[in-house]
């Protein structure tokens, strides 16, 4: 299981709690570690159900495409106010 651990948002971004601002995710378990939204956005579209959130609700990872059709990446909606991806550590 690969593991998402922390998030670098786009410059000037740092505090945002937009997903669409996330710029990387770092993945456990993997060869690079910081991967970009978009890479792991086609990655998960070949490989469904294979991230998670590394936090203690650890919901799966799930591909999504913007309104201006720009592709990113969520978790799986449960009772948190935030998306669990915006709860990681930030680098």
């Amino acid at each position: 299981m690969i593991i998402a651990q922390a998030i670098k948002m786009k410059n000037g971004c740092a505090y945002s709690n937009n997903l669409l601002e996330i710029d990387q995710i770092y993945l456990t378990n993997t060869t690079n570690g910081w991967y970009k939204k978009e890479n792991i956005y086609d990655y998960l579209i070949s490989n469904p159900k294979s991230i998670v959130v590394g936090t203690i609700y650890g919901p799966y990872v799930v591909p999504a495409i913007s309104k201006n059709n720009e592709k990113f990446v969520k978790s799986v909606p449960n009772h948190t106010t935030l998306d669990n991806l915006l709860s990681l550590q930030r680098k």
